[in-house]
């Protein structure tokens, strides 16, 4: 699971700024591999207020790092605010500190950074090191090794998470409120004791309760693909091909349903798309807008209290392509199958990669096809077209991390083709788009969720 790069805020005196030039030295490395965003007082601008800024990077910073010497003791800045600031943030568990002792000085007496391992090794001071360079490479294995370490409890940390969202329900049927009340007529609690219990009962009911809402998502590791017509055999709108960098993010195993998106409209009043006659239930919700999507992902993530959004184009051709790979369909095939995929699989539309079978002529049950790619993902290639959140727009050339599309337009990105397009048009590599404002049926969408 790839983890987003840790920010980090170094805190130093003036009179150490050759050993804070050093330090930066040795970060360029872990920035080049994309493991640290370092910043310190003199990327200040002009024009900035500077102690509001440093304390904003401060308050953001995952990893601190103060350079220790007699001048960074003797700063007032530093005593008054950095320091008191950064431990604040250690003690609630929000940053690590690893200090890096630069010159000789008493810093064993001080009562905050005297209990943390420090760097280099042994914290023997960076200026009594015969190597200033042998000093600096055992600081940048330190930091390198908490990084890890830090990373790994992150990745525990969102297994953690989708275990719980998978557990809740279980647990809330085994608990009934009537068993909590029977215990506690057969036991004697202190009054604070049995509050206490029905505190925790009515917690997890609130959790059980979003958890009805919640859908199935998939944790889509990141990395880099190359994305765009990687065949050469698609429509212009698909080229360049060009490198993108993603970070790990969760995504809808199957697109929202009938099902799920009735509740939302009988909740908020919201009118109710036509299914044209072909059914709700687990087929896929059709003839709903971008913007009709959105409203849905705003109101899911207040039910559940995560937060639901649109995919990215980005984000949606990396898992259709099963983490980037070069495949031509969702389903990981580079043959589209009609038992496989619902897609317009009439003689006019044969393409030298598909096969001439049933048209169905409207959707089919989400995941009834039981084709899933090697993510676990359903239909990434027809039933319906996908809403993504960019606006539809020229690929650039250069390489990208993360991208959200054009800044504005007049079209929203769809993906993935549809029941009654031809199969060229469900490649993972293709694109169309429409109105944000338009309801057609055969546009539906996918939810996503940022790690």
């Amino acid at each position: 699971m790839q983890m987003p790069p840790l920010k980090v805020f170094i805190i130093y005196a003036h009179e150490d700024r050759a050993y804070k030039e050093d330090l930066l030295k040795s970060l360029k490395l872990l920035r080049k591999q994309g493991l640290v965003e370092a910043w310190h007082d003199r990327d200040l601008l002009a024009g900035d207020d500077w102690e509001k800024v440093i304390l904003a990077h401060l308050q953001s910073a995952h990893l601190i790092l103060p350079i220790i010497s007699t001048d960074f003791f003797n700063s007032d800045f530093i005593e008054k605010v950095e320091i008191i600031e950064a431990f604040q943030r250690y003690e609630k568990g929000e940053a690590h500190i690893l200090p890096i002792i630069a010159r000789p000085c008493r810093w064993i007496d001080d009562p905050h950074i005297s209990k943390l391992q420090a760097l280099p090794e042994d914290g023997r001071p960076i200026a009594r090191w015969e190597s200033r360079d042998d000093a600096f490479e055992s600081v940048y294995d330190g930091i390198k090794a908490k990084i890890n370490q830090i990373h790994n409890g992150w990745r525990a940390a969102a297994q953690a998470e989708m275990l719980r969202e998978e557990d809740v329900a279980a647990y809330a049927a085994a608990h009934t409120r009537a068993d909590l009340e029977a215990y506690l007529k057969t036991h004697t609690l202190h009054a604070e004791a049995a509050h206490q219990r029905i505190a925790a009962f009515q917690k997890e009911a609130e959790k059980q309760k979003a958890a009805q809402y919640l859908p199935k998502m998939i944790l889509i590791t990141g990395g880099t693909f190359q994305m765009g017509d990687t065949f050469d055999e698609g429509q212009e709108r698909e080229k360049p091909v060009h490198s993108v960098t993603l970070s790990d993010f969760y995504l809808g195993q199957y697109a929202v349903t009938f099902e799920e998106y009735d509740r939302f409209c009988a909740e908020t009043k919201h009118e109710k798309p036509s299914d044209e006659g072909w059914g709700r239930a687990q087929r896929p919700v059709i003839n709903v807008s971008w913007e009709d999507a959105q409203t849905y992902c705003q109101w899911l993530s207040q039910k559940t209290g995560k937060n639901f959004r649109l995919p990215t184009e980005a984000e949606w051709e990396y898992a259709a392509r099963e983490g980037g790979k070069k495949v031509r369909f969702g389903n990981g095939k580079d043959l589209a199958y009609p038992a496989e995929i619902n897609f317009d699989a009439s003689e006019k539309c044969k393409r030298p990669y598909s096969m001439v079978g049933e048209y169905r002529q409207k959707t089919i049950a989400v995941g009834s096809l039981h084709c899933p790619n090697a993510l676990g993902l359903h239909d990434m290639s027809g039933n319906v077209w996908e809403w993504c959140a960019d606006w539809f727009g020229t690929y650039p050339t250069a390489a990208q991390t993360n991208p959200v599309g054009p800044a504005d337009g007049s079209y929203r990105v769809l993906r993935g083709g549809s029941w009654n397009y031809d199969p060229q048009l469900a490649r993972v590599a293709d694109r169309s788009n429409n109105g944000p404002t338009n309801r057609l049926n055969h546009l539906g969408f996918r939810l996503a969720r940022t790690l």
